[in-house]
């Protein structure tokens, strides 16, 4: 069992693996060492920034299926990087000016990296073709070899990009003349195309390779669709459609519009997307040890819009390529077969409309059956059963539990519904059944959202704990944002700071003007501070320790009133606006349960509660005592008896809660 980390390499706040503004590779292996350190066990995944515009991008606009991404290169491990490289001198004052003025800011600056870039890579090249060794050359040569399928025709696209040419003339590069006479005149722009591919895979190879070294797996991030100007689609016609862009559905029950995600469909389980995915698949298996698929659901059949659609919101504009359950079924397993054979391991991102995720979850179930290696993803925020949410005892081991996802809140953010300065859209009744039910938190209507004032490290520790060790899931993942946010006071906020990605569904080009790779997290260093990474110590080697959540009782009226078997748990609990943490104080006590009853009304109330069934033993001789943790432990003892005929007394006052503790004393 694993505790994993969704990450952006570029937004990793090292500072080992900072250069010029952006995260580098030298960042993910930091990550790794220091995961190792404090032994937390698990996985990583990484998720890529590759579009046009990093300020405004998103894994759903990536420019390549194939090519790792420049802006994260740790320019000072280049071999090239050297003394009679023309721009080394400067490129080290430059660095540390930079770094003495912004080494502490949060804000990412794609823009200095991006134009720096072309002048450092440059120098590297001309030093690389002057003098590189034998050895040196055949490394190059063999990644040449290894990357054949994409890479020609991919810095073909980054030449023409430079060059200023558009779509239609790069449409035309697969007439075999014009090809030659484009590259006899851009050879040089092409080659040095190829050696930055070259630097990055070189870099990313020894990074993985540390990894394997601590028992670290690197996942990569394969997104449904690539950019509509990329050299994926205009090189792989048989495999696009660029007539259509893929989208997804209204969801009016969870609050989204129609969306356009601008990326060309594709023509489904075609020959040519057969072949395109086989060879973006093999070279995935080379850079990484698995794939985290993101939007699963699009491969049972797309939801298509015109490639040039009406103004959003002007009325359903799209619709599924195949509503045919047999076909959606034939549709997931023909991809999954296809991943699969390439010996990658799965995650599997599963989210959307309702009928296209039954479909995909029955058949990755499919192949879980079979034996493949796939995990699938679970947000216990979402997930129901019965009409209930699914407690987290009750995860399989199979499952890829996810405290949240890269374009959802963060879990600080859901529990306090609140993105940024702006409120999230959960309802009270949600988030109190989601604390009840998944948490274990005893939180009435009244005491929802939570506030940040309320959230003491112990209860942070507390309630993280609760969700690493509550479930047999193979993998849980949380954001790395997410997780430095919930174990560090200093970034304990709602802020927008602490997400990977801010808005569903948004393109590098579609409507999200929040800037979704704005950011840094929070430092990675504070992992290393001694309390914190003791308590990481704890979570990152999960155990299974499943607790109850809480359940309610039926009192009608404007009582609300719940309870829950303790068990192994800890006790939380809220006096005067703070929640704590109880070290029980009371020792074993047979058949231990905590009950909390709220008066939810503007009026004092008072009756008898009764439905105590569940108590242990209370068909039974004996008496259960009542600890009432709001009146300073005061105890007091009421017969089965009694309780089985009459039920507990309450009288409660306008918002007045009892949280009392419960537990059965034999008759002597």
């Amino acid at each position: 069992m694993k505790f994993s980390l969704l990450v952006g390499t570029s937004q990793i706040n090292s500072s080992k693996g900072k250069c010029f503004g952006t995260g580098s590779s030298s960042g993910l292996r930091h990550l790794a060492e220091l995961m190792d350190k404090v032994g937390l066990q698990g996985d990583l995944i990484d998720l890529p920034n590759q579009s046009r515009s990093a300020q405004m991008a998103s894994p759903f606009s990536i420019e390549s299926g194939f090519s790792l991404n420049p802006d994260e290169l740790d320019w000072f491990l280049i071999p090239e990087m050297n003394r009679t490289n023309p721009v080394f001198s400067t490129l080290g004052t430059l660095k540390k000016s930079f770094e003495q003025d912004f080494s502490k800011q949060r804000s990412l600056s794609f823009q200095l990296k991006r134009t720096l870039s072309p002048w450092v890579l440059a120098g590297c090249y001309d030093v690389f073709c002057a003098e590189a060794s034998v050895q040196r050359q055949e490394k190059y040569q063999a990644f040449e070899s290894l990357a054949a399928d994409w890479l020609n025709d991919f810095a073909l696209f980054k030449a023409a990009k430079i060059r200023g040419l558009g779509v239609g003339v790069l449409s035309k590069m697969n007439v075999l003349a014009v090809r030659e006479a484009f590259l006899l005149r851009e050879s040089v722009e092409i080659n040095r195309q190829k050696y930055i591919q070259f630097l990055c895979f070189e870099q990313r190879m020894m990074v993985l390779e540390d990894l394997k070294k601590k028992g670290i797996r690197l996942f990569v991030n394969l997104p449904f669709g690539v950019d509509a100007f990329s050299p994926d689609v205009i090189f792989n016609p048989d495999a696009f459609d660029v007539k259509s862009q893929v989208g997804c559905s209204p969801e009016p029950e969870n609050g989204y519009p129609e969306q356009a995600w601008g990326m060309p469909s594709y023509r489904e389980r075609s020959e040519g997307l057969s072949a395109y995915l086989s060879k973006r698949l093999s070279w995935l298996g080379r850079i990484s040890d698995g794939v985290f698929i993101d939007h699963l659901v699009g491969w049972c059949g797309q939801y298509v819009l015109p490639a040039e659609p009406q103004e959003m919101g002007a009325g359903v504009q799209g619709n599924f390529l195949t509503e045919d359950p047999q076909q959606r079924a034939e549709n997931i397993d023909w991809y999954l077969d296809l991943v699969l054979s390439k010996g990658l391991s799965i995650l599997a991102e599963v989210a959307g409309d309702g009928k296209r995720l039954k479909a995909t979850q029955a058949g990755v179930l499919r192949q879980i059956e079979k034996g493949s290696d796939i995990q699938l993803m679970s947000l216990p925020r979402w997930e129901r059963q019965g009409g209930q949410l699914v407690p987290l005892s009750k995860v399989p081991k199979e499952t890829l539990l996810m405290s949240e996802t890269h374009d959802t809140s963060t879990l600080l953010q859901y529990l306090l519904n609140q993105k940024g300065r702006f409120p999230d859209f959960e309802t009270p009744g949600n988030l109190a059944e989601f604390c009840q039910q998944v948490l274990g938190l005893p939180l009435h209507l009244s005491q929802v959202p939570l506030r940040l004032d309320q959230l003491s490290d112990s209860i942070c520790f507390e309630l993280l704990e609760r969700l690493s060790q509550g479930s047999q899931a193979g993998q849980f993942v949380m954001t790395l944002p997410s997780l430095l946010s919930w174990i560090d006071a200093e970034y304990r906020t709602a802020s927008l700071t602490n997400n990977i990605n801010v808005a569903p569904g948004t393109g590098g080009e579609v409507g999200n003007e929040q800037g979704n790779w704005g950011f840094y997290s929070p430092p990675i260093e504070v992992l290393d501070k001694p309390v914190i990474a003791e308590v990481l110590g704890k979570l990152g080697k999960r155990q299974f320790s499943a607790f109850d959540g809480f359940h309610p009782i039926d009192t009608g009226a404007e009582i609300s009133a719940m309870y829950s078997t303790v068990g192994e748990r800890r006790i939380l609990h809220e006096t005067q606006g703070q929640w704590k943490v109880l070290d029980e104080p009371l020792g074993h006590r047979e058949g231990l349960v905590e009950c909390s009853v709220a008066n939810l009304g503007a009026e004092r109330v008072q009756g008898m509660l009764s439905g105590f069934q569940w108590l242990e033993h209370l068909n039974e001789g004996g008496s259960h005592v009542f600890c009432d943790l709001n009146q300073n432990n005061a105890e007091y003892i009421q017969s089965n008896r009694q309780l089985r005929g009459e039920g507990l007394f309450y009288q409660l006052e306008p918002g007045q809660i009892h949280h009392f503790l419960i537990w059965y004393e034999p008759a002597l």
